[in-house]
């Protein structure tokens, strides 16, 4: 979410100091659409709202799971919208149309343009983004295992919880092992 904030927060600079001429003419462009490209979009709109599907997983330890669950949710769902059409807005008043088509990596281009040099500053945020989806899945996901231990599914050892600490740590090691070894 902070490097969301901070690309959107370079493209209003730019866009306040510099202005956009990329507005002008947002839908001309000599890229050519692809109906194969579309179920590629959609994959990619879905990954970037990854995550809501976690929540449930952590029923269990949440007070009045019914109300927090679904303004959760709500919330995260328009947040996320709103942060996504700020950040594209704030690519198109530094690329072209063009370039952000044939970019693979939209916001590092956005990033060399706007910070130059320093656009290695996007990369560590992405690692440290993925490092926060990595923990975030492996608290829900191993919640997965503990109940199914729980009702008798895995082994008994997967339902049993830390003295101190009160999480279900074996749980916890078979799934970041799962993650460590994927084959």
């Amino acid at each position: 979410m902070a490097t969301l904030i901070a690309l959107i927060l370079m493209g209003t600079i730019k866009m306040i100091l510099k202005g956009s001429g990329n507005f002008e003419k947002p839908f001309q462009t000599s890229v050519e659409f692809s109906i194969f490209k579309v179920p590629s979009a959609f994959f990619s709109a879905y990954f970037a709202y990854g995550g809501w599907d976690n929540i449930s997983n952590i029923t269990e330890e949440v007070k009045k799971p019914a109300k927090t669950i679904m303004s959760a949710m709500t919330i995260s769902f328009v947040c996320v919208t709103i942060m996504y059409l700020l950040a594209n807005i704030a690519y198109v008043t530094v690329l072209t149309p063009e370039e952000i088509m044939s970019s693979d990596a939209v916001a590092a281009l956005f990033a060399v343009r706007i910070i130059g040099k320093w656009s290695f500053i996007i990369w560590v945020c992405v690692v440290l983004s993925a490092a926060g989806n990595l923990s975030g899945s492996t608290y829900s996901n191993s919640r997965i295992f503990f109940v199914a231990a729980r009702a008798g599914h895995f082994p008994f050892i997967l339902s049993t919880i830390h003295i101190r600490r009160k999480t279900p740590l074996p749980a916890i090691i078979i799934t970041v092992s799962m993650c460590r070894y994927p084959k």
